[in-house]
């Protein structure tokens, strides 16, 4: 055999294997290669203007409304009781989910805006989730207040006091910082693995177990235990009641009467504000879960109405709450602005004064004119 045959030879082999180590390390990425999810739907104009001008408008209402909820129990020592203490918690976190609004303002116009901002788009995501998560759990707070009050009547004071109350409140905001903030700074997310991430993508943002950490511990759970715990409420307020007028033949002694219609009150009131609570944030949620544990990605028109609807939340939460409690219309009664806000109304509505014609000094004018005769 020639040497130019074994120089032929050779050169087969080698091209043969580098054939099959091109194939091989094609068929290894193909395997280790994750798909890669669909893109979100752009939403129309005409959504992004409708919905940019709907956000504009929640910026005033939600901390206007929750700010007079805060400046309310700080101003009037009526108010400083430990439901409402729970109260200012929640306002608070529906502030600075007020607050929130410009950067998601600057998200729907742009929704690229934050894609090469680390810090950026970390810090809107975390803090919707601190407020959200707050608001939740204050939300509970008061519910579990309520129903100590109405189960243990006797001791309600004892188990429930304001060291109570201000330790539950602190423990919401600290455990509910370190879950929303310090984790995902800290380094887990998806930021870091993703360099090319879409900001409006939560599996592209969060970690997977920890954003489901926080959607169960900071929504479903609690959301699932006020349910079952206003409804026993209801059942146990309504029972006391009825029992209350069999017993007495129609009548009941006037403080325990007062208290129950109060705690009955104040129960629906609650329920109302779970409700839209629910309402709000079940459309939200539910997309989180399906893009964590699916490829499914919702449009950017959907992301906007169901994002909407969290933001009303914050802002139905005061107006909710200060139109159903009558210790809140009677401090909000003596405020200026709504004196200032009356009287202009009143004004508004005021009818022009008619001064009423004096008919006896006219009768008596012309008697005298028939008297003295026509002139001459």
């Amino acid at each position: 055999m020639s040497a130019n045959d074994d120089q032929g030879i050779l050169r087969s082999a080698t091209n043969a294997s580098l054939e099959f180590s091109g194939e091989w390390l094609m068929c290894t990425n193909a395997t280790n290669s994750s798909p890669t999810p669909p893109a979100i739907t752009l939403a129309p104009i005409s959504v992004v203007v409708i919905s940019v001008m709907l956000e504009v408008l929640m910026i005033p209402l939600i901390l206007l409304g929750n700010g007079a909820v805060v400046l309310l129990v700080l101003k009037n020592e009526a108010l400083r009781t430990i439901t409402n203490a729970f109260m200012v918690s929640l306002a608070m976190a529906d502030t600075i989910q007020g607050l929130t609004l410009v950067l998601v303002i600057v998200g729907t116009l742009n929704p690229v805006a934050f894609n090469d901002q680390y810090i950026m788009c970390l810090t809107l995501w975390c803090t919707l989730l601190l407020a959200s998560g707050c608001s939740c759990l204050s939300l509970f707070s008061v519910t579990v207040d309520r129903y100590v009050k109405v189960m243990h009547p006797l001791t309600y004071q004892q188990i429930i006091n304001k060291t109570v109350a201000a330790t539950a409140t602190a423990i919401v905001w600290i455990y509910t910082f370190l879950l929303a903030f310090v984790l995902p700074f800290s380094g887990l997310n998806q930021i870091k693995d993703t360099p090319d991430f879409s900001c409006l993508d939560f599996t592209s943002v969060f970690n997977p177990v920890h954003i489901q950490i926080v959607v169960v511990t900071n929504g479903i759970l609690p959301f699932i235990l006020m349910c079952l715990m206003y409804f026993r409420l209801l059942m146990v307020v309504l029972e006391k009641l009825k029992a209350e007028c069999g017993r007495n033949g129609g009548t009941m002694m006037a403080g325990r009467w007062l208290f129950m219609k109060r705690e009955l009150h104040s129960v629906k009131t609650f329920v109302i504000l779970l409700g839209f609570t629910g309402l709000a944030w079940l459309p939200f949620t539910t997309i989180v879960l399906l893009e964590v544990h699916t490829s499914y990605r919702a449009s950017l028109t959907l992301r906007c109405v169901f994002s909407w609807l969290t933001f009303l939340n914050s802002a139905v939460n005061p107006v909710v709450y200060t139109i159903r409690s009558e210790p809140f219309r009677r401090a909000a009664s003596k405020t200026c602005a709504y004196r200032l806000v009356r009287r202009c109304c009143s004004v508004c509505k005021r009818k022009p004064k008619i001064t009423p014609l004096n008919t006896s000094r006219l009768l008596i004018t012309v008697q005298k004119s028939v008297a003295n005769g026509p002139p001459v």
